[in-house]
């Protein structure tokens, strides 16, 4: 583990090891989860809507690392095809200011792709990669959910509502939990390089 300055973060994420290395489905809990978002930075907003800041700029960057882990899954199922590549990009545009709510067009193009994707079951897994990217841009835009209540789990949620790194970790195990296809220690060894690596990188990435 990346120690940091911030020892709230680093109290969270040997939390988030303990929960992890606990849990039977290898998964790191949203309320631990929202608890490092929200040790990031507070949300800002724009006049014109659209998120800013230090906090708002690491959960960008953790949520592309996510999406990141995953990306060779996508190639290798589509070699040559744009794909999540694209999101992130895009993504990186928004963060860089070249680019605006425009990108939401191509974003939610990509995602009707992607659901559509989903119905072959042979391609599930690389079509969760793609549902993982295109979240990538609303975050861009308007920041992570950093949710009101602090014991609601993924399981109470709308897939919709599923974060970039929830969605990865499907992929990344093969399936959600409980589909006797998935692979739980891939989704703890998802999970620990999350909490161990992308959130400490993430967080010294930003300067406040």
């Amino acid at each position: 583990m990346i120690e940091m300055s911030n020892a709230e973060i680093n109290h969270a994420i040997r939390e988030g090891i303990e929960a992890i290395e606990s849990n039977v489905f290898g998964a790191l809990p949203l309320p631990i989860r929202r608890r490092i978002w929200r040790l990031f930075g507070a949300p800002r907003l724009q006049p014109d809507g659209r998120a800013s800041g230090a906090g708002w700029e690491r959960r960008l960057r953790l949520a592309i690392a996510a999406v990141s882990f995953v990306a060779p899954i996508w190639r290798q199922a589509f070699p040559g095809r744009d794909g999540p590549e694209t999101m992130i990009a895009l993504a990186g545009q928004v963060l860089s200011g070249r680019t605006g709510k425009e990108a939401l067009e191509t974003s939610e193009r990509f995602q009707v792709y992607a659901e559509n994707l989903g119905y072959d079951t042979d391609q599930e897994i690389p079509a969760l990669v793609a549902l993982a990217a295109t979240k990538l841009v609303t975050q861009a835009l308007y920041d992570q959910y950093l949710g009101e209540v602090d014991d609601e789990l993924d399981d109470d949620l709308d897939p919709y509502q599923w974060d970039a790194a929830f969605v990865a970790a499907i992929a990344a195990a093969n399936g959600p939990y409980g589909d006797p296809r998935c692979d739980n220690e891939s989704r703890r060894k998802f999970w620990r390089w999350y909490v161990t690596i992308a959130v400490p990188e993430a967080y010294q990435s930003v300067a406040e």
